[in-house]
């Protein structure tokens, strides 16, 4: 798996910096299928700080939500998101997406799934 950010300063299509939109899209569940969080090992539910003696992680679904498909790993299909994430079509311009299924719109998707088979496909 390929992640094609660059630098923290990356800048999207869309001409806004990547990390400002990354974390606000994020606060709103616009990103990921199911984002990781750091949890109470006791309660699972209740959300805790890295630096809690209790605090474990749980792992997310990292792959990027999209209204034209996001491959479901437990599935093993393609699920139709209501919301597009940022991170589609906002790798580096230039960057491999021949293993990107069709529609890729042209340009490498951001994160773990970016410029492979399981990467979300584009509006």
């Amino acid at each position: 798996m390929g992640c094609y950010v660059t630098a923290p300063w990356q800048v999207c299509p869309s001409g806004i910096a990547f990390p400002w939109r990354l974390a606000m899209a994020d606060r709103i569940g616009l990103v990921f299928a199911v984002a990781g969080a750091w949890v109470d090992s006791v309660d699972p539910n209740t959300i805790l700080e890295p630096q809690d003696v209790r605090a474990t992680w749980t792992g997310g679904d990292y792959h990027v939500k999209s209204r034209a498909g996001r491959w479901d790993p437990i599935s093993r299909t393609w699920l139709y998101d209501t919301v597009i994430s940022p991170c589609i079509d906002a790798g580096v311009p230039g960057g491999p997406v021949d293993s990107e299924p069709m529609p890729n719109g042209g340009v490498v998707n951001m994160g773990a799934y970016g410029g492979t088979s399981e990467a979300g496909k584009s509006p």
